[in-house]
C-alpha cells in the first residue's frame, strides 16, 4: 500500500511539473538509467516520433523516440539516410585492449573509407547502431561528419540480452555542443531500414541511400499530401 501511495505521488508530481515545462529535470531524479545513456523508464514519458522512407509507395514508417539532448525537432526534416559504415571505418589504434566494434557503431574516432562521402551541401541523415559507446558520442561524431540528423538503431536482443524496445537517449555529460536532432528506432526496424538501403537504386554522392523523413508530430502521409 505504501509503495502504491508513493507511486501515485510521483505521477502526480510529474504531471504537475510537466505543465510547467520542467519534466526533464524532475524525471532525471526518479528515472533509472543505463550506463550508455538511456531512460529505462523513458517509455512512460518519452515523446513519440517517426522516421519514414518516403520514396516508397506507401511510405514505410518506423516509430522512434527523440533524444533528450541536441536540437528538438519541431518541423519535419527530410534528408538522405546513409549508414556511417558506408564511408567510414574505425581509425587504427595501437591499443590492443579495445575490442572490435560493430561495423556501423558510429563510435569515434572514425576515419574516411574510400573516396565517396556525403555532399556537405545536401541534407543527409546518419544511420548508426547502438552499442560500444554512449549515444551522445555517436551523435557528436555524426555531426562532425556533417550530418543534419542521426537515427540510432537498437542492438540485436538475441546478442545483447536487451529488450527490443524504444528508449529515450540522454547524455550524462554536457551536450550543449550537439546541435542536431537524433532519434532511436528498434533493432527490427533498423535491420529493415538497412535492407531497404542495400536494395535501393537511389544514390547520393555514389552511396546507396533512401529519402527519409524525420518527424515529431507529422506522419509521412500528412506531410506529403
Amino acid at each position: 500500500m505504501a509503495r502504491l501511495l508513493v507511486l501515485i505521488f510521483l505521477v502526480a508530481l510529474l504531471c504537475r511539473v510537466q505543465a510547467r515545462s520542467q519534466v526533464p529535470a524532475i524525471i532525471s531524479k526518479f528515472s533509472a538509467t543505463s550506463a550508455e545513456g538511456s531512460w529505462l523508464w523513458g517509455w512512460v514519458w518519452g515523446v513519440e516520433s517517426s522516421v519514414s522512407v518516403v520514396d516508397r509507395s506507401p511510405p514505410v514508417t518506423f516509430h522512434s523516440r527523440p533524444a533528450s539532448f541536441g536540437l528538438e525537432l519541431k518541423d519535419p526534416l527530410l534528408g538522405y539516410v546513409i549508414p556511417l559504415s558506408s564511408f567510414t571505418v574505425s581509425c587504427p589504434t595501437n591499443d590492443t585492449s579495445i575490442k572490435a566494434e560493430p561495423p556501423n557503431s558510429g563510435c569515434p574516432p572514425l576515419c574516411p573509407l574510400g573516396d565517396r562521402h556525403p555532399d556537405p551541401t545536401e541534407s543527409w541523415i546518419a544511420l548508426v547502431q547502438r552499442g560500444q559507446c554512449p549515444f551522445v558520442d555517436k551523435v557528436r561524431q555524426s555531426q562532425h561528419l556533417g550530418a543534419r540528423a542521426v537515427v540510432v538503431g537498437g542492438e540485436d536482443p538475441d546478442v545483447s540480452g536487451i529488450s527490443d524496445a524504444l528508449v529515450r537517449m540522454y547524455s550524462k555529460e554536457d551536450a550543449s555542443d550537439v546541435i542536431i536532432p537524433s532519434t532511436y528506432i528498434r533493432y527490427a526496424d533498423y535491420k529493415e531500414l538497412i535492407v531497404l538501403i542495400g536494395s535501393s537504386t537511389t544514390s547520393h554522392a555514389g552511396l546507396k541511400t533512401l529519402s527519409l523523413l524525420d518527424a515529431a508530430e507529422y506522419s509521412a502521409w500528412e506531410w506529403y499530401s
